[in-house]
């Protein structure tokens, strides 16, 4: 896959996904090549939704709070 190339090639030892459901799935996918080529990177899954639609967590960084966390950090 594109994406594993292209942490195999950059050395990334760390992946951080933020996403939804559909996004999570996909972090799995991403992580289960990962796993399979043997390479040594983490892949870890944020949780964010806009609707609510993560159902297997407690807690999620939402739209409004991630837009906020967002715009301070980068000013």
């Amino acid at each position: 896959t594109k994406i594993v190339d292209s942490i195999e090639h950059r050395g990334f030892n760390q992946v951080y996904i933020i996403g939804g459901d559909g996004t999570m799935r996909g972090a799995v996918t991403i992580y289960d090549e990962v796993k399979r080529r043997g390479l040594k990177a983490s892949v870890v899954g944020i949780p964010k939704t806009v609707d609510n639609d993560v159902g297997i967590i407690d807690w999620y960084v939402c739209l409004s709070e991630f837009a906020c966390f967002f715009l301070l950090t980068t000013m």
